[in-house]
């Protein structure tokens, strides 16, 4: 069985040298959001300025590409004028 992708963040003034120490260890299990918006709330604003899933800026085998995509939905499912068309696969007009 397959595991799951290990996700570390750290914020703006993390410790790089454990970051580091991380990354020997995990590899690319590990995502460095030290300045950057995380994954997650990406997903949100792509879905409030009506980007599609189809513009997610991240690769399938990318660890920011599953929270991407799940800031998205989550945006989807709380909006009250319900702007996403499941159907056509669009926003709506």
């Amino acid at each position: 069985m397959k595991s799951k992708p290990t996700l570390v963040v750290f914020d703006p003034k993390g410790d790089t040298e454990l970051f580091k120490l991380c990354m020997s260890k995990l590899g690319k299990n590990v995502v460095s959001c030290m300045s950057e918006r995380l994954p997650f709330d990406q997903g949100r604003e792509a879905y409030l300025t009506h980007k599609t899933p189809d513009e997610n800026p991240y690769g399938s085998d990318d660890l920011g590409c599953e929270e991407w995509l799940n800031g998205w939905s989550h945006e989807e499912e709380i909006d009250s004028e319900q702007a996403w068309d499941w159907a056509e696969n669009r926003f709506k007009s």
